[in-house]
């Protein structure tokens, strides 16, 4: 029977994933997905995508459907463990959940935009509020989705990210090719005040139109 992530229908996986941590679904840590056997063959030049989820079971309905569509698929519960992720390789998207506890999708993002302009971020957001669509994108994000969502929506998106970060990829080194960038002045910092003011100023727009 097919499981869903919060009512919406994905295909059961065609295999499992194993637990190599020994304390549950992923354990609260990183896994490195590659053929559904959790090994890195360290020759795969398949897109890497990370799923940033906190709720084990839709982490591992997110991971099994990418895996499928012949991504390498790596999963993260929250900003501890993308880090760690990041430490090892930058991937070519990230699917980053909101109302992740700690520090949520919103610091996560603007932190993975100041950590590298080519890594396409897509923010998942459990309900239809336009603000957190407006404030995510505003953090950093390529784009976003609402949950519940088909899965033929969820492959599109990821999809058009995807062809984004690679021409923004093309970019970065043609200009790397023309000399060094210059150097910018200051750098932002990622915390729940910036994301609290944006939300404000977006609904003192809002109420003003």
């Amino acid at each position: 029977m097919a499981k869903s992530l919060r009512g919406i229908a994905f295909p059961p996986p065609t295999y499992t994933v194993p637990d190599t941590t020994g304390s549950g679904l992923f354990g609260g840590v990183a896994e490195d997905l590659v053929n559904g056997t959790g090994l890195s063959t360290g020759m795969d030049h398949r897109a890497h995508i990370v799923v940033v989820e906190d709720e084990a079971a839709q982490r591992q309905l997110l991971v099994d459907y990418l895996a499928k569509q012949n991504f390498r698929v790596s999963s993260a519960d929250g900003g501890t463990a993308l880090r760690k992720l990041l430490e090892r390789e930058l991937p070519a998207l990230v699917l980053l959940d909101i109302g992740l506890p700690g520090e949520d999708g919103f610091v996560l993002a603007r932190w993975l935009r100041e950590r590298s302009g080519r890594i396409g971020i897509i923010m998942v957001t459990a309900a239809a509020d336009t603000v957190d669509r407006v404030v995510g994108l505003e953090t950093g994000a390529d784009d976003y989705i609402a949950k519940p969502f088909e899965p033929r929506e969820l492959l599109a998106r990821v999809k058009s990210v995807l062809r984004r970060s690679t021409r923004r990829d093309r970019q970065h080194r043609s200009a790397r090719a023309h000399g060094p960038p210059r150097a910018r002045p200051g750098k932002a910092r990622a915390d729940r005040s910036d994301v609290g003011a944006a939300r404000r100023r977006w609904r003192r727009a809002s109420s003003i139109s």
